[in-house]
């Protein structure tokens, strides 16, 4: 599972238009993994989401999660995260997917990822809204399994930089 999180509503700040044009190359590729998106939004947002996954014919690996109260849960069963916010403050989600060992890849976009994220240690960074280099960074991730558990184990240890404690 690929999950990403945010505010429906906000799905273009969000990136969630271009992920879901993403997918539709990443899907052919790798058929075997879905994208989730999960996040709370009005019904034209939703819909519009919905007729973007119909427009690249990937009802079958496109789920549109809604609002849920189980994010850690469903954080914890995904092997990969990805922010592709066009701008963030302190992405919490980010640190809350590391924190729960997925392997995550995100737009370095201004304030926050790079913060969070050492590049090729704990996770992916990409050039701000590079799509081209997302493709090219999610598709290796999810092609190497062992990228994928180093990220998840490196992830894990810098996650604890945010702990209630540290702070």
């Amino acid at each position: 599972i690929v999950l990403t999180v945010g505010a429906v509503d906000r799905w273009e700040d969000k990136g969630f238009g271009g992920l879901i044009k993403l997918w539709g190359n990443m899907s052919k590729r790798y058929p075997d993994w879905e994208l989730w998106i999960v996040g709370d939004g009005n019904k034209q947002s939703m819909r519009t989401l919905e007729m973007m996954i119909e427009q690249y014919r990937l009802r079958n690996s496109v789920r549109l999660l809604g609002y849920r109260d189980d994010v850690y849960d469903l954080m914890y069963k995904s092997a990969v995260f990805v922010l592709a916010s066009k701008q963030e403050g302190m992405p919490n989600c980010l640190i809350e997917a590391m924190s729960q060992g997925c392997a995550c890849i995100s737009f370095d976009c201004v304030a926050g990822p790079r913060e969070i994220i050492t590049d090729g240690i704990s996770g992916r960074l990409v050039s701000d809204q590079n799509w081209y280099e997302m493709e090219e960074k999610l598709g290796y991730m999810l092609g190497d399994e062992r990228e994928r558990e180093r990220f998840a184990i490196n992830a894990l240890k810098e996650a604890r930089r945010f702990s209630a404690k540290q702070i």
